[in-house]
């Protein structure tokens, strides 16, 4: 989601809500990753916003920029939607 301020500058959903949900199942350690949202260029918890990067690509994104649901911790094996899609078939209308 985007939300707009007064002045028309774009702010993205994460950088306004608190992710503070817990779900220790999806990752392993509580590190603070160090570079900034490739959708949104905030620091990872910035406004209490996980961050998760991608261990094939190096894609950083929070997990409500991507549409991820919010968790506590990071996901060492966490894989962005691109990279997934290596060497699967794609349909294109």
């Amino acid at each position: 989601r985007l939300y707009r301020t007064g002045r028309g500058v774009p702010l993205y959903a994460c950088c306004f809500r608190s992710a503070r949900s817990s779900s220790a199942a999806r990752g392993i350690s509580s590190m603070v990753i160090e570079g900034k949202c490739d959708i949104c260029m905030k620091k990872d918890g910035d406004f209490g916003n996980n961050m998760q990067k991608c261990a094939s690509c190096g894609l950083l994104v929070h997990e409500l920029c991507y549409g991820l649901p919010p968790t506590s911790s990071k996901d060492e094996a966490f894989v962005c939607r691109a990279c997934k899609a290596v060497g699967q078939e794609v349909e294109v209308n």
